[in-house]
């Protein structure tokens, strides 16, 4: 009896001996060609209920899928966790499983900056990342530099990114919905301005220094979406776009209420899902998915 790797490819994109992604666990046929993706496990059993013929694929790396129908068109609802690696895995395995062109909507959450607990911010704009800079510690000179760095902005897929604003703002749910950019960060705390008093973060002018003036929401995930479907070959495109629930006004310190958070998870994935299955795969405006600044 013959031994089997633990998966094949290592130089490229890895899959077991099912075919399988080593880190999403799915294979051929398994995702749809339209994803909700959202970082919360509990959002993503919420909004499968919306599914008809529900099938669940748990990873052994965090990941969860559950791929049906929604108003008859097939439509993947996965679960990342939390920050940029997670959004990496799950954007490259899921292309690499999936033939044809792609479109993704995230649903998170994010802290507000001067914008209410319990409103949508829908990432017309785009986004951009803020990044901890690890020379800034690392050197004796008197000069170190900056110990964090603001990218130019990703944008989103236009037309699917207007499709999702406007499902949201006509949903029935009464959802308060405003347009505006995002930042995403490479942590929740240094690079957000969370003041830590075991850690040297040099972050106390975090958001004078280094979130840009128009900015008004602020998660970990958003702009690796978006930037990499940017990067996309023309083989095999994605389009993008991102939403996420504000939790937090980091301006004024209130948090929304707990039993306010799944009612807002599931009105505002619905209204998304109606997005994702009127959104036409194959008519993509090239011109507007590219960076920008």
């Amino acid at each position: 009896m013959s031994e089997k790797n633990y998966y094949s490819d290592t130089n490229g994109v890895p899959k077991d001996s099912n075919g399988r992604v080593t880190h999403v666990g799915v294979g051929l046929g398994d995702l749809a060609n339209r994803i909700l993706t959202v970082g919360s496990l509990s959002r993503a059993e919420s909004l499968s209920s919306f599914l008809e013929d529900v099938q669940i694929i748990r990873s052994s790396r965090g990941f969860t899928s559950f791929s049906g129908k929604f108003q008859t068109v097939p439509v993947s609802i996965i679960a990342t966790g939390m920050g940029s690696a997670m959004m990496d895995f799950l954007v490259r395995e899921a292309r690499a499983v999936i033939n044809g062109p792609m479109a993704i909507v995230r649903l998170g959450t994010c802290g507000g900056i001067g914008i209410k607990p319990g409103v949508i911010v829908a990432n017309t704009p785009g986004s951009y990342a803020i990044t901890r800079q690890p020379d800034a510690w690392m050197t004796t000179e008197s000069s170190s530099g900056s110990p964090y760095k603001s990218s130019r902005i990703a944008l989103p897929n236009k037309l699917l990114a207007e499709l999702v604003f406007s499902k949201l703002a006509s949903s029935p749910n009464q959802i308060t919905v405003i347009e505006g950019l995002n930042a995403s960060t490479d942590s929740f705390y240094s690079s957000q301005g969370r003041l830590d008093p075991c850690f040297d973060d040099r972050n106390e002018n975090w958001s004078s220094e280094f979130l840009r003036q128009d900015t008004i929401s602020v998660e970990m995930e958003s702009f690796h979406l978006l930037h990499l479907a940017n990067c996309a070959k023309p083989s095999a495109p994605i389009a993008a776009a991102t939403t996420a629930i504000v939790c937090a006004d980091r301006t004024s310190g209130n948090v929304i209420l707990a039993a306010d958070l799944p009612l807002l998870e599931r009105s505002a994935g619905s209204a998304i899902l109606q997005a994702l299955v009127e959104f036409n795969l194959i008519q993509y405006d090239d011109d507007d998915d590219d960076d920008d600044d």
